[in-house]
């Protein structure tokens, strides 16, 4: 991938500037050791360690090339299958990924479905953050990238990788007043940075995601952060939301959703699923009013909602998550409550028709305990979700079905001693989903110095579900699209199943599932936006029907080329 011109003179500008951030490889070395720093880079993709170990042994004269390449290699554990019943989880022991001379802040954490792991360091310290990578499931890491400022701190990292499309990792950041992304080409390690706003106010907080994951290489991104009005930057702020449509490149569709509030300490969340995007924040709607937000954008970010307010705003609910499926219309926001200084709760609003209606203040966690700063992520496989949260030094981490958002597991401690951190990062989770595991990182304080420590757990399989509670037709993912989308339904009991597409005028397109007896349980069907014929069809509105046993249910999708 070669930068254009435009684009290598903003470069220059910015490493002018001092704005710029520097990666791992970009440090002065003889060509020896550049040949050196290459098959390193190699033998940490193929996971030969031996190989890493060796090529260490040989830059180790050198401490600050040391300091740039160092992988963190630590030994392999042993993690714990999951049980019969969803609530006899066991998790293994904990496995520390970093553990330095410097304090480590705000962490995020990603799954490929390539079966790799990344996650996120802040280095507040030293105006750094870097990358982790992990080939095995998370049993160890190796470093993997080093981002330097020179004037600034790099804060509040967040990563994103396209799934089905693994040749790029995300990851955006606040620097003083420039919100930028870096884009790491995961099969050459070539780093580009592309610029989302440059705000003289300051810009906070940001969260990435991306759409598509139906087919490589045309998927959408999306982000949601805090910017200070430029005018008052110290007491009011905009939430805003941008999309991209050429991995990552340009930035645009802005959206201001939350206007002149009061204070920029707000956290912001974003995630795709059932066609839908959806964006949440907390923020003071009045100077005594404050509560958890959302908006959705059914149009890939085209277009959204007027936001709507999901908590109580007299007791100070904050620090908003939200994941929503994608064979279907179920989306949790779970979120801090806080009733008095050491007596916070998390809960969660959540919806079972993609947004349209709400169900408030259900409880994860109400143990009228010190309980704070939730995370969230949905199975891909079977659509279920996974918060992991802080207790009283502890991390925590508890499970519901996507049938059921209401019931969930009892909190299990997860970390192996009372030492967990909240102040500097919250729990970060991933869902590992060719391992079939939920995965869960966290800042420690068991040793002199912070850690990063992370642990996993075996998800249940398909037998072990709770069946469909009821029949239903989910939204199609994505919408619009091209050129095909995914359908999801789900079956209570037994049923004879028909699935047909058609087209406005009612003339029959395609028919997908044709009075085929299926058993209870969660489906996916992929149209490809062919006639039964095989022939490509034309852009516009289709619908598409279910019919099992005596329920009967249309959705609209549109085709757009």
């Amino acid at each position: 991938m070669r930068r254009s011109t435009f684009a290598s003179a903003v470069l220059s500008a910015l490493i002018l500037a001092g704005l710029l951030i520097a990666s791992g490889e970009a440090t002065i070395l003889s060509s020896a050791d550049e040949r050196l720093v290459e098959e390193l880079k190699a033998a940490r993709r193929s996971g030969d360690l031996a190989k890493v170990t060796e090529i260490m042994d040989i830059l180790s004269p050198s401490e600050r090339r040391a300091e740039r390449i160092e992988p963190l290699i630590h030994p392999e554990v042993g993690f714990a299958p999951l049980q019969n019943s969803t609530d006899d989880r066991l998790w293994g022991n904990d496995v520390l990924v970093v553990d330095t001379e410097y304090l480590e802040g705000a962490t995020d954490m990603v799954s490929s479905s390539s079966g790799e792991l990344f996650l996120v360091v802040e280095h507040a310290d030293d105006f750094s953050m870097r990358i982790y990578r992990s080939s095995d499931g998370g049993s160890s890491w190796l470093w993997y990238q080093n981002f330097y400022s020179y004037d600034y701190d790099i804060l509040e990292p967040a990563l994103t990788v396209p799934e089905n499309d693994e040749d790029y990792l995300y990851v955006i950041y606040e620097l003083s007043t420039l919100l930028q992304v870096a884009r790491i080409d995961l099969l050459t390690d070539e780093i580009t940075y592309h610029n989302v706003e440059v705000n003289e106010g300051g810009v906070h907080r940001p969260r990435i995601v991306t759409d598509n994951i139906d087919y490589p290489g045309n998927y959408w991104l999306y982000v949601i952060y805090i910017a200070n009005d430029p005018n008052n930057p110290i007491l009011t702020y905009d939430i805003k939301a941008a999309r991209s449509m050429d991995n990552g490149e340009t930035w645009g569709a802005f959206e201001i959703f939350n206007s002149q509030s009061f204070n920029f300490n707000s956290e912001v969340d974003i995630t795709f699923g059932g066609g839908i995007v959806y964006a949440t924040w907390d923020a003071w709607e009045t100077l005594t009013t404050y509560g958890v937000y959302l908006s959705r954008s059914s149009t890939l970010g085209m277009n959204w909602d007027p936001w709507l307010n999901l908590t109580p705003t007299d007791r100070g609910c904050s620090s908003p998550r939200v994941g929503a499926i994608n064979a279907g219309q179920a989306v949790v926001v779970a979120y801090q409550d806080s009733w008095a200084l050491d007596d916070k709760d998390i809960r969660l609003a959540y919806s079972q028709d993609g947004g349209d209606t709400w169900t408030k203040e259900s409880c994860i966690d109400c143990s009228y305990d010190d309980t704070r700063s939730p995370d969230i992520c949905v199975d891909p496989n079977l659509g279920d979700f996974h918060v992991g949260y802080w207790r009283e030094n502890d991390t925590m981490y508890s499970h519901a079905f996507h049938s059921d958002p209401t019931s969930w597991t009892p909190g299990l401690v997860i970390n192996d001693t009372n030492q967990s951190s909240f102040e500097f990062s919250p729990p970060t989770m991933a869902v590992e989903w060719n391992l079939n595991e939920v995965a869960i990182a966290w800042t420690d304080e068991r040793t002199a110095t912070r850690a990063i420590y992370f642990d996993r757990v075996g998800l249940s399989t398909a037998t072990d579900q709770a069946l469909p509670a009821a029949f239903s037709l989910g939204r199609n993912y994505p919408n619009p699209f091209n050129p095909s989308t995914t359908i999801g339904y789900a079956l209570p009991t037994a049923a004879l199943v028909t699935l047909r597409i058609f087209d406005v005028s009612g003339r029959g397109i395609r028919d997908l599932v044709v009075g085929e007896t299926q058993p209870a349980g969660s489906y996916e069907v992929v149209w490809d936006g062919r006639s039964e014929m095989g022939a490509p069809v034309a852009s516009g509105v289709y619908f598409y029907e279910l019919e099992a046993g005596a329920y009967r249910e249309t959705q609209r999708m549109i085709l757009l080329k």
